[in-house]
């Protein structure tokens, strides 16, 4: 009766008889469990360098010297290198003119070979020459000689400039006359000065008067 008992509750509960023959079934037929997963893996493999390495720093050059103190020597007012330093000339910032250079400021040297070219050095811009010893020496008289027989007895005052230039055109005339082409302009241009200072007569008796010390 308790065996009956015990069937009849067995077979009084057939959903749980068909749970255990479901869950045995799956058991015997479900697949192995997985491993466990380990952490972290097999090791990464290493990053690919990005790019280049940078090349190393340049060596950094020797340093610079200390700067020059002011007391140093090479500032010392009271040195010798200083003072000499100090008494050279120094050279001008201004550009030098264009224009014509005054015959009084050209060096005193200027007297060529050419007893043309030594003559015109000397001409003023204006078409006159100086009377002054350096004329004197390129129309090769003495400077005494020159100015001993400046012309008087005219009827107005004749300056020594225009006595130089009177001398300057006898000297061409009669001492370079085959270098005619070479100094008529020059010539023209001291007669023109010449006449607006007097007169043509005049002038001419100047240049005459001239003619007579060179012949």
């Amino acid at each position: 009766g308790g065996g009956g008992g015990g069937g009849g509750g067995y077979g009084a509960n057939p959903e749980s008889s068909f749970l255990f023959t479901m869950s045995a079934s799956n058991v015997q037929g479900a697949a192995p469990p997985a491993p466990p997963a380990t952490r972290g893996g097999p090791p990464a493999p290493p990053a690919a360098p990005i790019g280049h390495p940078a090349p190393p720093a340049a060596p950094r050059g020797p340093p610079a010297p200390p700067a020059a103190s002011v007391h140093s020597a090479a500032f010392n007012p009271f040195s010798s290198d200083f003072q000499h330093a100090a008494s050279q000339p120094m050279a001008s910032p201004f550009v030098a003119s264009a224009t014509p250079m005054d015959v009084d400021q050209r060096p005193k040297s200027a007297v060529t070979s050419d007893p043309v070219q030594t003559v015109a050095i000397l001409q003023h811009p204006s078409g006159s020459w100086p009377f002054n010893p350096q004329f004197a020496k390129s129309v090769h008289q003495p400077f005494e000689r020159l100015e001993q027989a400046s012309p008087t007895g005219f009827a107005m005052q004749i300056s020594q400039d225009m006595w130089a230039t009177a001398l300057a055109i006898a000297f061409l005339q009669t001492k370079c006359s085959e270098r005619k082409a070479a100094f008529k302009l020059m010539e023209q241009k001291a007669r023109k000065w010449l006449v607006k200072l007097s007169s043509v007569e005049i002038a001419t008796q100047l240049i005459t008067s001239a003619i007579d010390i060179f012949k």
